[in-house]
């Protein structure tokens, strides 16, 4: 009766009514000190330090190329539409017109990942991001499909291992018997070998997986020269590591795969790149009778759909 008589009901409503536009204020006045300048260099520092390397650098360089794109450097983040998420996602402009969705999803999970971030800070009152999706009706056959990667072969490995110099020497060697990727292969510690194994923590997913390593590889990383006493490759890891320099390891081995195929005439291993080492390992283990699951283990798959593509690979 009392609380009927006080009318409580009306009170919580009020109450929480202040505590919304108290929040709405709060966000508001703080946005308009915030221009996408500067939330981009917060996001920075923040994408650093709570994602992996690789995904934090993915992130950062779409939303810089978005950001200046569109010519938001001096806006605030509030006043962030859905269509210009939309609109740069799906832009069939000069240069964006052959995206495959793939990369059109990646576009969108990074300006989803910088606006969450902005929302967050109180910086804006809506997530634009969420309103968007790539539209995959307005893609032709070529941008739906899955990009595939040529599988490398012995004879492949034979020529470029000729003109290899000794780091790319023991990545292909690496890669070939592991499975690892380059930027794995860049950042072994020599804590990561024990015995006939080898663990490490994935770049891309940050998955553990163990390998079994051959052990005349493994005769071949002790001959190493010491360098760092916690990693086998210091330099390379750190070209890795700078997202301004990270491409120009794939450029290096490009022209490695241009050079041998110059010299042996295996003109194929022009259309390589060193993921093509990945389904030479899930293809030489599947020929050994290893089940599916384990090379989708090995290789730090989810779903063994993603190895059956590497197993598809044509040589």
């Amino acid at each position: 009766a009392v609380a009927k008589s006080s009318k409580a009901e009306e009170l919580e409503k009020v109450a929480k009514v202040m505590r919304l536009t108290s929040d709405i204020v709060s966000r508001i006045v703080t946005g308009k000190e915030m221009t996408m300048n500067l939330a981009l260099g917060r996001y920075k520092v923040w994408a650093m330090n709570n994602l992996t390397g690789r995904t934090a650098g993915s992130h950062i360089s779409y939303v810089t190329k978005w950001i200046k794109d569109f010519n938001l450097e001096k806006v605030t983040p509030a006043s962030i539409e859905d269509s210009m998420v939309s609109g740069w996602v799906n832009s069939q402009g000069k240069g964006d017109e052959n995206l495959k969705a793939s990369t059109r999803r990646v576009r969108k999970a990074a300006l989803s990942s910088f606006l969450d971030y902005c929302y967050n800070k109180g910086w804006m009152l809506t997530k634009p991001a969420d309103l968007c999706r790539v539209q995959m009706d307005k893609l032709t056959h070529q941008q739906k499909e899955t990009k595939s990667h040529e599988a490398m072969n012995d004879e492949d490995i034979k020529a470029l291992m000729k003109e290899a110099d000794a780091f790319w020497q023991m990545a292909i060697h690496l890669a070939s018997v592991t499975g690892l990727r380059l930027g794995d292969v860049c950042a072994l510690e020599w804590a990561c070998f024990d015995g006939n194994t080898v663990t490490v923590w994935t770049d891309k997913r940050d998955k553990r997986i163990s390998v079994r390593v051959p052990r005349a590889v493994i005769n071949s990383i002790c001959d190493l020269p010491v360098s760092d006493p916690t990693y086998l490759f210091p330099d390379r890891r750190e070209v890795y590591r700078d997202v301004n320099r990270r491409a120009g390891l794939s450029v290096q081995f490009k022209r490695l795969c241009n050079r041998a195929a110059e010299k042996s005439g295996r003109n194929g291993l022009k259309k390589k790149s060193f993921h093509g080492l990945r389904s030479y390992y899930a293809k030489s283990k599947k020929a050994d009778g290893v089940k599916t699951e384990t090379i989708a283990k090995d290789l730090g798959h989810s779903s063994t759909k993603t190895t059956d593509v590497y197993l598809n690979t044509k040589q």
